[in-house]
């Protein structure tokens, strides 16, 4: 978690297609927005083909479950879309505590359910 206490949290959600990518690949971002104010992090979430839709979304959202206050959902590409996913389903738990959304080159029209990358 980057920024200082009691500033809102930003949750940045890594791209890389389901299949790639990492927290630490984005600390470029991270690093900005914690010097403007907010409190950032950026969860990891298990990849493709280890796991498949939702297993990715549910991992972030569990990362979200340990913070405090309201939250601003970011992500790019695939982060993105579980950024998205958090954000408006209802079945994840975060939308009383959504205050934004955020997406950057996210694939969102189509099915969550073709959230999974071919084998």
């Amino acid at each position: 978690l980057y920024g200082r206490e009691g500033a809102p949290v930003l949750v940045f959600v890594h791209g890389g297609g389901w299949t790639a990518g990492a927290p630490g690949d984005y600390a470029f971002v991270a690093r900005p927005l914690a010097a403007l104010g907010w409190r950032v992090a950026v969860p990891g979430y298990r990849l493709h083909p280890a796991v498949s839709f939702p297993t990715f979304v549910d991992d972030v959202a569990r990362a979200c479950a340990t913070l405090d206050g309201p939250l601003v959902l970011m992500g790019h590409s695939a982060g993105a879309f579980i950024a998205a996913a958090l954000a408006y389903d209802p079945r994840w738990g975060l939308r009383a505590r959504t205050r934004g959304f955020i997406g950057l080159a996210g694939p969102y029209d189509f099915q969550a359910r073709e959230a999974n990358p071919p084998a």
